[in-house]
């Protein structure tokens, strides 16, 4: 198995994972030095109905429809093109294997990464198991990292104005800032 760190973000409905549903998931796969080897993403259903999106916190349902993905969620469940939760977990289960495994032996003890990512992984323990069998205990948090050095670097603040952000509340620009964010580290701060 090739070394890599897996980057997902999970768009959901709320904070909780026993009260909501995700809404889209992007995974990039990255190596270890955050080189892009393959990326996937998908909406995921059933469809919200009119009545769910009115039960949504008013926050997330600004967040989401600001960026979009409250209508993209609705024009394609008109075109029937969302996956459900059980048909993403195994297509982007097998796209590990596809893309990480070996010949007789599938992906397995991968490092999840993300920003604040234990709030994905809790999301992924829940709903998508096929995924979660393959993931290590381990994770890459981009935040925490954030965190220390924002207590530990005096000027950390005006610098990481400076990297470009997208800030778009979608999972797959989510998971670009999150990388973009963690080659900072690499660079400036760790190197």
């Amino acid at each position: 198995m090739k070394e890599a760190l897996v980057w997902i973000d999970l768009e959901t409905t709320g904070l909780v994972p026993e009260l909501g549903r995700i809404l889209e998931i992007a995974m990039i796969i990255t190596t270890p030095d955050l080189v892009p080897l393959a990326a996937k993403e998908a909406l995921i259903g059933p469809p919200l109905l009119d009545e769910e999106i009115g039960e949504l916190e008013p926050v997330v349902y600004k967040m989401h429809r600001d960026s979009g993905l409250l209508s993209d969620h609705a024009y394609t469940r008109r075109r029937r093109g969302l996956l459900l939760v059980e048909e993403a977990d195994s297509q982007f289960a097998a796209f590990l294997d596809e893309q990480l495994a070996t010949p007789g032996a599938p992906a397995t003890n991968l490092i999840l990464a993300g920003s604040t990512v234990r709030f994905d992984r809790a999301w992924v323990d829940k709903y998508m198991p096929q995924i979660a069998m393959k993931l290590h205990y381990r994770m890459a948090d981009v935040s925490a990292m954030r965190e220390f050095l924002r207590h530990w670097l005096p000027n950390y603040e005006a610098e990481i104005a400076n990297i470009p952000q997208k800030k778009l509340h979608r999972a797959y620009g989510d998971l670009q800032d999150s990388i973009a964010l963690a080659e900072y580290f690499r660079r400036k701060v760790i190197l």
